[in-house]
């Protein structure tokens, strides 16, 4: 057996491949939204079709739209309504944005889940 058995980086081995988005922050000041500067992310992952049951943790209004989910060990900022901007992930020609993020403590990886826009 490895040595480092929940390592996301072994489990993963062969599927990982760079991944480029850009994260778009800000911030409510005095009641209205003040876009921050665009950054550019590129970080290691496992992109894959999400499952219906991957989709459960959309609204319910978002659950019929093409979606991905995305095992990465970089910390990936969903789309909360009223609060923050989701990143945008780039990938297959698409815009996906982000609008769930689950910890996975075996392993110590993000599972995101990202709608096509």
């Amino acid at each position: 057996m490895p040595e480092n058995f929940n390592d996301v980086s072994d489990a993963f081995d062969g599927w990982l491949q760079t991944v480029i988005g850009t994260r778009n922050p800000g911030s409510f000041v005095c009641g209205r939204w003040v876009a921050g500067t665009p950054a550019a992310l590129s970080f290691s992952g496992v992109v894959q079709n999400a499952t219906p049951d991957d989709m459960l943790v959309l609204d319910e209004g978002e659950r019929t739209k093409e979606s991905i989910k995305i095992h990465t060990t970089f910390k990936l900022i969903p789309q909360i309504k009223g609060a923050t901007n989701g990143d945008l992930i780039s990938y297959d020609s698409n815009t996906w944005l982000v609008f769930n993020v689950g910890h996975k403590n075996i392993g110590g990886y993000h599972k995101a889940i990202a709608i096509k826009q």
